[in-house]
């Protein structure tokens, strides 16, 4: 097998191939590649001149290099008062541009347009695409009209523009095949299919009918059929069946129909496939495509299944083999839509969705974009979803669970601050029962409470491949951790659980710590911001006594006092697997620090502790370091928001000089700071690992993920 060359290629194949690249890329990474290339660029004859502001700076040079009658189409595409137009009249010499086909122009003024209709020398001019001032669209239409008939134009685009078709003179026999157009009344479109007869293709913005319209219609737009071939409504806004079937009544060959709305107030009848497929068979009988692409809110639609059940008739999979999906919108949260697909929709941001297709019925996790074709193995790629702050609700949750059933490759869900309610997470477990991939799933701060917790077990029973839950402020409190709690027991995959902040009090504890008696994998156990009694604090520290998989234990900020310091001194005295224990801000004091200090003595395995903010002053901050001058697995210690002095630190820093295994000490704050900044840089300059922390948002070091 030969290697194949772009050179080798015929010349002509390689101008087809330029005719996909812009004249830039054309002129400044093509030609200068070798005197092949070069000498094939200078003999390519159609090329697409723009001049805005990106181009601007290299419009002159551009120039230059390109013959004027190798320029088919040139585009001003201006900003309004910016003097392009003088700049570009001054640089070209528009009576050269001998074979332009195509002419667009942005923001143009009457003098300016006339200027450019004057000098144009050609007949090649096909195609005009103008956006005039407002205030001079009526004069600039009298000029638009001469052009067609001078140039005998065949597209006009003039989309920016409402209700322009009263104001223009069509010339006899107009040559126009193709129309874009803003807005326009109903009476306004019969104009346009009465006075152009060779016109092939219309697409504008809205069709605006009045229910007169459709009642007293005019006896003279009943006789004639247009030869029109494709239709597009770009906002569709016609509310009645008979408004639509008025409309199409004067374009029986129709090959193509493209209706599109950013929203329909109302869930009526451009949702239900069998009216649409009842419609097409009596009046579209020569349709070949067809394109719709429909929004409404969600409270409209309860089941997508049944939305898209009428979509797969034989009509639609068989007759036609048109392709029809709905989908919930993630990032539109109130939004169902209705789409054909492949179709091409202005969207600037991808469309995360829970999508059913006529093809199978099957609702799918997707960000394809809507001009793709249908093609299952494109969804492959979603493994990572951050639906963080969606609003998405107990509705929206039904639409997620639904498409998590037959998931296969997602492995991270972020559902944080959606208002999940119990039924919301009722619909999450359904939909992760059997699913295969979820690994993290976080569902912080909503609102799931006692009545979600049931369906929160569901999800720890069932699904074998989690490994890392986030439940952080969800209230479930002591009643919802008892299930959650149960389901641990038997649960053999999860690791990482993370329960800060549910009004957890001492019956919750016993359970948690009942679980850890029995689970053998959960390897980081959060439990920051509850109300942990003293006795659930012995609950839990009793269970991490004999525990031998917890690394990581959080129990900070639970004000549980001295009795909690009493009764993880013993963790931390005979653990042998605890990695990172954080009891920060519980009220420990000088009498808790002589617990923790006396069990540091014998610790051998705890790496990580974090006592900040107790309340710890000079007697136990000076325990705390004479138990970790020989000390040899605590790498770092954060004592932090304490009160400590600079003697204390002087102290702490005398002591732990010749201890190696620690790395980092955190010892004072902004407090301490004030005043004693030089002492205490000096302090720093010798051992790098004392830290002072400035404020009580930085990082602490017990890992919360």
């Amino acid at each position: 097998m030969t290697d194949a060359s772009l050179l080798t290629l015929p010349i002509e194949v390689i101008h087809h191939i330029l005719a996909y690249c812009d004249t830039q890329t054309i002129l400044l990474s093509i030609r200068p590649v070798c005197k092949h290339l070069y000498s094939i660029v200078n003999s390519y004859d159609q090329f697409e001149l723009t001049l805005d502001w990106k181009s601007k700076s290299k419009f002159q040079w551009m120039y230059r290099l390109i013959p004027t009658e190798g320029i088919v189409k040139l585009n001003i595409l201006r900003n309004e008062y910016d003097g392009f137009v003088d700049f570009f009249l001054s640089v070209c010499d528009l009576r050269q541009f001998t074979r332009l086909r195509s002419l667009t122009i942005q923001h143009v003024g009457e003098k300016d347009l006339i200027s450019f209709f004057q000098l144009i020398n050609t007949h090649t001019l096909t195609s005009l695409s103008i956006n005039p001032y407002k205030r001079e669209i009526s004069t600039v239409l009298f000029h638009i009209t001469s052009a067609i008939e001078k140039f005998q134009i065949r597209r006009l685009c003039m989309d920016k523009c409402d209700h322009i078709v009263t104001h223009m003179s069509w010339p006899v026999d107009c040559t126009l095949t193709r129309l874009e157009i803003g807005a326009c009344h109903y009476h306004e479109y019969i104009t346009v299919l009465q006075r152009l007869p060779q016109l092939r293709t219309i697409i504008m913005k809205q069709c605006v009918m009045n229910d007169n319209d459709v009642t007293t219609p005019s006896t003279s737009d009943t006789k004639f059929c247009s030869l029109l071939k494709s239709l597009t409504i770009t906002d569709f806004s016609l509310f009645s069946q008979q408004q639509l079937e008025l409309l199409i009544s004067f374009t029986p060959v129709l090959v193509h129909l493209k209706l599109t709305a950013r929203e329909r107030r109302r869930f009526d009848y451009v949702f239900d496939g069998l009216y649409w497929e009842n419609f097409i068979r009596i009046n579209l009988l020569s349709l070949k495509k067809f394109e719709i692409c429909f929004h409404t809110e969600t409270h409209a639609v309860n089941d997508l299944v049944e939305l898209i059940t009428p979509f797969r008739t034989p009509f639609w999979v068989e007759e036609k083999r048109w392709l029809i999906a709905c989908a919930f919108i993630i990032w539109r949260n109130e939004d169902i839509w209705l789409y054909t697909m492949p179709i091409s929709v202005d969207i600037d941001r991808d469309l995360i969705r829970c999508e059913i297709s006529s093809r199978d019925g099957v609702c799918r996790l997707t960000k394809r974009c809507l001009n793709q074709v249908f093609d299952i193995t494109a969804d492959e790629t979603l493994t990572t979803l951050d639906l963080c702050g969606n609003n998405l609700k107990d509705e929206g949750m039904q639409h997620l669970g639904d498409a998590l059933r037959k998931n296969a490759t997602l492995t991270t869900l972020n559902l944080q601050a959606n208002q999940i309610r119990a039924a919301g997470i009722q619909h999450l477990a359904n939909g992760l029962r059997n699913n295969k991939k979820l690994a993290t799933l976080d569902l912080k701060s909503n609102s799931i409470g006692e009545a979600g917790a049931p369906y929160l077990a569901d999800i720890l029973r069932n699904n074998t491949t989690l490994t890392a839950l986030y439940l952080e402020y969800n209230y479930i409190k002591d009643d919802g951790v008892q299930y959650v709690a149960s389901a641990l027991r038997h649960n053999a995959t999860l690791t990482i659980l993370s329960l800060c902040e549910n009004g957890i009090k001492g019956e919750g504890a016993q359970y948690l710590a009942d679980a850890l008696r029995n689970n053998s994998t959960l390897k980081k156990l959060y439990l920051y911001q509850n109300r942990i009694t003293p006795d659930g604090a012995k609950h839990l520290a009793d269970a991490l006594r004999i525990n031998t998989t917890l690394t990581t234990f959080g129990i900070g900020w639970n004000l549980t006092g001295i009795e909690l310091a009493q009764h993880f001194a013993e963790v931390i005295r005979h653990n042998k697997t605890l990695i990172e224990l954080d009891i920060h801000y519980n009220y420990l004091g000088d009498e808790g620090a002589a617990y923790i200090a006396d069990a540091l003595r014998y610790n051998t395995k705890l790496a990580v502790l974090d006592v900040s903010s107790n309340g710890i002053r000079q007697k136990g901050l000076k325990q705390l370091a004479d138990a970790l001058e020989n000390n040899t697995a605590l790498t770092a210690i954060d004592l932090c928001f304490n009160g400590m002095e600079v003697s204390d630190a002087k102290y702490f820093a005398n002591t732990i000089r010749n201890n190696r295994m620690l790395t980092e000490v955190r010892l004072l704050d902004e407090h301490s700071w004030e005043g004693h900044s030089w002492e205490l840089n000096e302090l720093h300059k010798k051992d790098k690992r004392l830290r002072y922390e400035h404020n009580r948002g930085y990082r602490h070091f017990v890992s919360r993920d």
